[in-house]
């Protein structure tokens, strides 16, 4: 079975290229940026299917990202972020996030979510 193809905006390389090392041993394909700029450049040759989004970045937020990324109906948006409050949750969903997971994240949980969301835009799209 064919994996997603994901994006990880996050502004600590760290987490970033745990996160990217992670995915990409489990066969997906993945590549990162570390602000919303760069996410969008990339996107313009490199096409995802789940973005992986951090809400406190550098320049553009995370909240103004997922409302952009979320106009094009194939991606899936997965914010992970370290607020918590019912605000932050609802203002990421409410802004086109699929779902909005709190930091820190088991990373099965994170590719179970990739995975779920995928197959559920896959089967959509063919109906």
């Amino acid at each position: 079975m064919t994996k997603p193809r994901v994006a990880v905006v996050e502004d600590d390389d760290d987490l970033r290229e745990n996160l990217l090392y992670f995915l990409k041993a489990r066969g997906y394909p993945a590549w990162g940026a570390g602000n919303g700029e760069a996410f969008f450049r990339r996107l313009e040759t490199d096409e995802i299917d789940v973005l992986l989004l951090d809400v406190g970045l550098p320049g553009e937020d995370g909240y103004a990202i997922a409302r952009r990324a979320a106009q094009r109906r194939t991606m899936a948006v997965i914010i992970l972020s370290g607020r918590d409050t019912a605000n932050d949750r609802l203002n990421g969903l409410n802004c086109g996030a699929d779902l909005f997971l709190v930091k820190p994240v088991d990373l099965r949980e994170i590719m179970a979510c990739i995975d779920r969301l995928w197959l559920k835009r896959s089967v959509g799209a063919n109906n």
